[in-house]
């Protein structure tokens, strides 16, 4: 999957625990670099890993979920409108 030429999603990655109500989402990507191939890296790996718990949760306890979006200085042209 390409966002753009320069950013490549490698792995993706899901799995819910059936015992604890955990899901885990994992990713890796690699990044081609501009300024810092001039320093002979011209990928840059990375990876995120995040741990979501619905332990608990029934209708008496609802999940409530929020979400927050930055559009604002940096983040605003990376928006595609």
């Amino acid at each position: 999957m390409h966002a753009e030429s320069s950013r490549l999603l490698e792995q993706y990655r899901r799995e819910r625990d059936g015992r604890t109500g955990a899901y885990t989402v994992q990713i890796t990507a690699k990044i081609d670099t501009a300024v810092m191939q001039l320093a002979n890296f011209p990928i840059l790996s990375l990876g995120a890993t995040s741990v979501a718990s619905v332990t608990g949760v029934s209708n008496s306890h609802p999940l409530e979920i929020a979400l927050a979006l930055d559009n604002t200085g940096s983040m605003a042209p990376n928006i595609q409108r």
